[in-house]
């Protein structure tokens, strides 16, 4: 565990350190990444309130070439929306057959587990982190959590700060 908590340490203060969102969302995605895990980074990518939207891949890390994220819809798969929407960790189970009509980055291997955190700014989801690792311990996942509720108050910090230079500019 002692390594654990260093990787921890060293991935907050990177995110600590960043002052623009980019850099705070790659900090995450590394830091995330360190833990040996399948990572993508999706932007959530709403039109407006009542649009579900769209997932960007911003970041990804781990997967083999026939599983590489890519953009999809929010809705293609409920534990997403449920992620989005309620803005709250989702966990995926192993699935024994395949299901087409998820996207195949979210198809979890059995041994495995995975789960899908949302990063929140003003109580809405603006990211989603999917994690997959063994299933034996899900400790991985506890790391993670740390990592993207630290990473949710630095984004919205920055975009407070950055909010208030513009109408203190603009006066």
């Amino acid at each position: 565990m002692p390594d654990a908590v260093a990787r921890i340490l060293t991935t907050v203060r990177r995110l600590d350190e960043e002052t623009t969102l980019r850099g705070i969302l790659d900090a995450l995605a590394d830091g995330a990444a360190s833990e040996d895990l399948r990572v993508a980074l999706l932007l959530v990518d709403q039109r407006d309130q009542r649009d579900r939207g769209d997932l960007r891949v911003y970041r990804h890390h781990g997967f083999p070439p026939s599983d590489v994220p890519a953009h999809v819809r929010i809705t293609s798969s409920v534990e997403m929306s449920q992620a989005v929407v309620r803005c709250q960790t989702v966990r995926i189970g192993a699935v024994g057959t395949p299901d087409p009509s998820k996207p195949r980055f979210l198809q979890i291997a059995p041994g495995r587990a995975g789960l899908i955190l949302p990063l929140v700014v003003d109580q809405l989801a603006v990211a989603l982190v999917f994690l997959d690792g063994a299933a034996d311990t899900l400790k991985w996942g506890d790391v993670v959590e740390v990592l993207v509720r630290h990473g949710s108050a630095r984004l919205e910090s920055v975009t407070s700060q950055r909010t208030v230079e513009v109408l203190t500019a603009s006066s």
